[in-house]
């Protein structure tokens, strides 16, 4: 069991206090599932100097990575590959140094998007949101995000494809690498849903994230393998939030 958070009702998972160091190199990796291909928000870092970082869906089915530094945006999506609706689907975003950044759906590294241009800074974040990028109610859709994970290294072209895995969505078959068995001594949080603790428990390093106000448990997740000396593979269901100002 995971947990819904529902169109029009205010709901997200955070880390406002205690978060990891987090600079270049890092890597986000997640599975979502998008019922539509709204503009909408998967996961956000934002600073005290208004900036963010976000994941988002686009309407071409795409997924695009934001980072906003306070007067500009500076974007990539994922290119050549795209997700299709109701589907589980694998994002990685590889962020190697300020300019250099890669967003991969699928695991398909050849065709994924790429920025090489100006450099930008990510910023230690103050806060991390999955679910949350607007206080707009009917800007959200409904979605499932499971399996997120920060690591602060820029995975590898197999480590990510490993991550994606031979996966089938539909009744879910095949299992994709767990988080935990992926360069495990510089992975920095992996969120493991149950849809009923509350804060909801990270596997790794005790970054538990608060629920912020009342998403109900619900919702199933993609099969990824089991972790290494035991442990659970439980799923993050959430919603993608329209982030205001983003083409």
């Amino acid at each position: 069991m995971s947990r819904q958070f529902q169109e029009g009702v205010a709901g997200h998972l955070e880390l406002t206090s205690g978060l990891p160091t987090i600079g270049y190199p890092f890597t986000i990796a997640f599975w979502m599932y998008a019922p539509n291909n709204d503009l909408n928000q998967a996961t956000g870092f934002y600073t005290n100097n208004n900036s963010q970082s976000i994941a988002e869906i686009l309407s071409t089915e795409k997924v695009i990575w934001s980072n906003w530094n306070g007067s500009s945006w500076a974007q990539t999506s994922s290119q050549g590959n795209s997700f299709t609706n109701n589907t589980w689907s694998h994002v990685a975003i590889v962020m190697t140094s300020t300019t250099d950044w890669r967003v991969v759906l699928n695991g398909d590294w050849a065709n994924s998007g790429t920025y090489t241009s100006t450099a930008r800074t990510t910023g230690q974040p103050s806060e991390i949101r999955i679910g949350d990028g607007t206080s707009n109610l009917s800007a959200r859709m409904e979605g499932l995000i499971a399996h997120y994970a920060i690591w602060s290294v820029a995975l590898s072209q197999s480590e990510v494809e490993g991550l994606a895995g031979p996966f089938s969505s539909g009744s879910q078959s095949g299992s994709g690498d767990n988080p935990l068995a992926v360069q495990n001594a510089n992975l920095l949080l992996y969120i493991q849903i149950d849809g009923t603790s509350s804060p909801e428990p990270d596997a790794k390093n005790n970054y538990d994230f608060t629920v912020s106000g009342s998403p109900p448990a619900g919702g199933s997740n993609p099969s990824v393998d089991s972790p290494p000396g035991g442990g659970a593979s439980v799923a993050v269901f959430a919603h993608h939030y329209r982030m205001q100002g983003i083409q």
